[in-house]
């Protein structure tokens, strides 16, 4: 019989309210989220709030948005969302990577997910896309990321 772990629920109804209310702001500026979860990881004291989904489709080029952030078992944010992007070709494996959409006040994420989308089409349009240097825009630095590295999530 396998070992479970009991563990208290504390904390679950503000996460999960924070989780639905990403999932409206990805909904609200056309995106059909792919995954959305409200958990608490191994070995931490706090509930995971997360959800993804892919940006329309620009081919060659993919690209998928992730919001992620924290909430205590008290029901307190102790992380504001982070926004998390990428743009890349399936073909070479090679991507960028979005920095600097960090502690995104959840009153702001619409009006953040959509620069950020408006960024996506951009960039998909720019003949250097998965070459040359960074990208810079107001919200943040679009950089060329290794095929091999991952989200921060």
């Amino acid at each position: 019989m396998r070992n479970l772990i009991k563990r208290s629920l504390a904390g679950a109804e503000p996460a999960n309210d924070l989780r639905r209310r990403i999932v409206a702001a990805f909904e609200e500026v056309g995106l059909e989220v792919k995954e959305s979860r409200a958990l608490v990881p191994n070995k931490m004291d706090a509930w995971c709030v997360y959800a993804t989904a892919p940006a329309p489709f620009i081919p060659p080029y993919y690209a998928t948005i992730l919001v992620d952030a924290f909430v205590s078992r008290a029901g307190d944010l102790i992380q504001l969302p982070h926004l998390h992007a990428t743009i890349g070709e399936a073909e070479s494996g090679r991507y960028r990577l979005l920095d600097g959409r960090e502690a995104v006040l959840p009153t702001d994420l619409v009006r953040e997910l959509q620069q950020t989308l408006d960024e996506i089409r951009l960039l998909a349009s720019h003949d250097d896309l998965l070459t040359g240097r960074s990208k810079h825009f107001l919200g943040g630095t679009w950089r060329l990321a290794d095929p091999i590295s991952r989200l921060p999530c």
